[in-house]
């Protein structure tokens, strides 16, 4: 008798073990809503912007440190976060961290996620993230395929991929150029 509660013991207390080890193993789960394409003056779309909402689905807190996106054929390159500000205009401006592309927007505000963004265990939060675009054209802006690089600061990264079937577009008041 003592041997069977003995061995039960243990199988319930290996398996409680293994069920805390994977709560613990850092879990993201990321929820894209409303794609934006922002075109330049050419009618080329220049910036994707991106509401999202990540969670920390695990029991221990965690960051995410970088985001990146892949753009498939026939551009194949990844690109970094823009930049977000507001001018004393009330415009929204977006620029590469080289200045190459800047766009001001009015009457636009985002709520930016500054990276890191640092989250508690079980917990979420939204806000927007932007990537400049190689100036495609408008007709050529759904056949590409778009992926999402999360880059959390323990785990393994998380790729999500975009699917462009709808989203909001709006063309650019004006191109800021540098003073």
């Amino acid at each position: 008798m003592a041997a069977i509660v003995g061995t039960a013991g243990g199988i319930l207390g290996a398996v409680s073990f293994t069920r805390t080890i994977r709560r613990q193993r850092p879990r993201f789960h990321v929820t894209i809503d409303r794609p934006g394409i922002l075109y330049g003056e050419d009618e080329k779309a220049e910036f994707l912007v991106i509401d999202t909402t990540i969670s920390n689905l695990s029991d221990v807190a965690n960051s995410i440190v970088e985001y990146g996106l892949i753009i498939g054929h026939p551009y194949s390159l990844s690109t970094e976060p823009i930049h977000y500000s507001e001018n004393d205009l009330g415009e929204s401006v977006l620029e590469t961290t080289d200045m190459t592309k800047r766009l001001a927007v009015k009457n636009t505000n985002f709520d930016w996620l500054e990276t890191p963004v640092n989250l508690s265990s079980h917990s979420s939060t939204s806000g927007f993230i932007g990537f400049p675009l190689p100036s495609i054209p408008r007709n050529v802006v759904k056949s590409i395929e778009y992926a999402l690089v999360i880059m959390p600061s323990e785990g393994q990264p998380s790729l999500i991929p975009l699917i462009m079937d709808s989203y909001e577009w709006r063309i650019a008041q004006h191109t800021i150029t540098s003073a």
